[in-house]
């Protein structure tokens, strides 16, 4: 009985003793690896805010899973990084959308796309990048003709940006 309690003991012990090193760990690297991850992302955030201070948020909630990561900008302003599907399936369209407190797209890039030069890959061009700035719901966004799969897969991810703003942020600032 006695070899039965210690043995408790010294499990308990170093039970407590990793949760600890793993909190301590956890810690520690956690902004280290934030950072990184803002870095990573930087070019395409300075792009739709010039010098901006950018702070990762945690994704939270319900999500269709096309929102990759959540930076807030400062100011009530958020952007989303949103990755989908385009046509084929062949690789991703990566995009950056920026929301201001009044939940209206203000800013939207494309920072990674492999769609078919004249076609998908008008997602990344100034005409629609025109139409999506401005919008206050994404049902608003017309699809490309000749591009539908690449331009519907883009307004996919915008619904999912919009319904986790409405839901998160619109009316905590």
């Amino acid at each position: 009985m006695k070899k039965i309690l210690k043995l408790a003991l010294f499990l308990g012990f170093v039970a407590a003793f990793a949760a600890t090193a793993l909190t301590v760990t956890n810690n520690i690297t956690s902004p280290i690896i934030n950072e990184r991850e803002v870095a990573k992302d930087r070019a395409g955030l300075e792009t739709l805010v010039p010098g901006g201070e950018f702070a990762k948020e945690e994704v939270t909630g319900d999500s269709r899973g096309y929102i990759d990561a959540i930076y807030s900008a400062g100011d009530g302003n958020y952007i989303y990084k949103l990755k989908v599907n385009g046509y084929g399936g062949v690789g991703s369209i990566t995009y950056l959308v920026l929301f201001d407190k009044e939940g209206t797209v203000t800013g939207y890039t494309v920072t990674q796309h492999g769609e078919t030069k004249g076609y998908g890959s008008q997602v990344a061009e100034t005409d629609f990048i025109n139409r999506v700035i401005g919008l206050t719901k994404a049902e608003d966004l017309d699809t490309i003709s000749g591009a539908t799969i690449s331009s519907t897969a883009v307004k996919d991810g915008l619904t999912d940006a919009f319904m986790h703003y409405e839901l998160h942020y619109l009316l905590k600032d």
